[in-house]
């Protein structure tokens, strides 16, 4: 299964922004996993205060445009 299967089938938030454990638990993978790829730069991120959120808006582009590397099988 690759992140545009995730997309058609709607498994992806449909915030704007996502926690980490929200975007976890819509992918069914563990949080450990998401947080490491936010350390290797995959999600796109910013924070509010000491909160961290993927910008889920921003995701869905880059995945659109095929620019986004995220390794989901």
């Amino acid at each position: 299964m690759d992140i545009e299967d995730l997309i058609i089938k709607g498994h992806l938030p449909s915030e704007v922004i996502c926690t980490p454990k929200a975007f976890a638990q819509s992918l069914d993978i563990s949080e450990h996993v998401v947080r490491h790829w936010m350390k290797q730069g995959l999600l796109p991120l910013f924070r509010i205060g000491r909160r961290v959120f993927i910008n889920m808006l921003l995701l869905r582009e880059q995945i659109a445009k095929g620019q986004n590397n995220i390794p989901l099988k």
